[in-house]
């Protein structure tokens, strides 16, 4: 075999940039899911699993209705405020166990029982103490996401450069230059990650006490269409729940998150 005058070829690149193969394989993925939801749908039968076309329509038609006015938006307010609560509550605990070892040990073992206590759990004792309606709901939902913002904001501490810090007082920097220069670029990456894993729980653990101690709500929604067997409406909630998701880490937290990890980026 003559050697190939031309030496050893080059495999050819693809002429598609990182951000055009994310959206391809994306789509990809939703395509693929959509059909597995189409073969269940049709495995199951139509009372178990609504096939994706109904599910549509029948989301179609609850955006145009006043059940979506009724049930929707008051979801939504109980998801902010418990993310609000809860990562408020969760980032200046996680300051102070970062700035005091005393306080991180003496906050371990709350942590460990916020964490390990089931979901369900949270939202029995709360209904018992709280009774029923949107203070319970966005209790529950403080305690549960007040954990993971401490985490990520003690391990954003953790990451902070000590030399940084002492240099900070040695030249009597003023507190919102510490903040920018010091703190903000070890903190932006695990926040930035944490809200995300927030996002996603808030809106599950929103719609759980919703569906077990509130009148109205997406999850009291999910209640009555399960009781009539309107499958295709308790898709439809079930698929806008997730659509909720979508738009909060796409649009708002996705922008966030590169906004603050410019910091560590050369």
């Amino acid at each position: 075999m003559k050697p190939n005058p031309k030496g050893p070829q080059k495999p050819a690149e693809s002429s598609l940039d990182p951000g055009s193969r994310r959206k391809i394989f994306t789509f990809l993925g939703l395509l693929l899911l959509v059909m597995v939801w189409q073969i269940a749908s049709m495995i199951a039968g139509r009372l178990a699993v609504a096939a994706p076309l109904e599910t549509f329509r029948a989301l179609l038609g609850l955006v145009s209705s006043g059940e979506f006015q009724r049930h929707f938006w008051i979801s939504l307010r109980r998801i902010l405020a418990g993310i609000l609560i809860g990562g408020m509550a969760g980032f200046v605990l996680g300051i102070l166990a970062g700035l005091k070892k005393e306080v991180r040990h003496l906050l371990e073992p709350l942590r460990w029982t916020a964490m390990s206590i089931p979901p369900v759990t949270v939202l029995v004792l709360a209904m018992l103490m709280l009774g029923l309606g949107s203070v319970m709901v966005v209790f529950v939902a403080s305690v549960l996401l007040a954990p993971i913002i401490y985490i990520n904001t003690v391990k954003g501490m953790d990451l902070v450069d000590r030399r940084l810090v002492e240099l900070a007082g040695i030249y009597r920097f003023p507190v919102w230059m510490r903040i920018r220069h010091v703190y903000i670029p070890a903190l932006g990456a695990p926040l930035a990650a944490g809200m995300i894993q927030v996002v996603c729980s808030g809106v599950r653990v929103v719609v759980l006490a919703e569906l077990m101690g509130a009148g109205r709500g997406m999850g009291a929604a999910l209640s009555d269409a399960g009781t009539n067997l309107d499958i295709p409406t308790l898709f439809a909630w079930i698929l806008l729940s997730v659509l909720l998701v979508a738009v909060f880490e796409y649009l708002v937290l996705r922008p966030v998150q590169h906004y603050m990890e410019r910091w560590n980026r050369p």
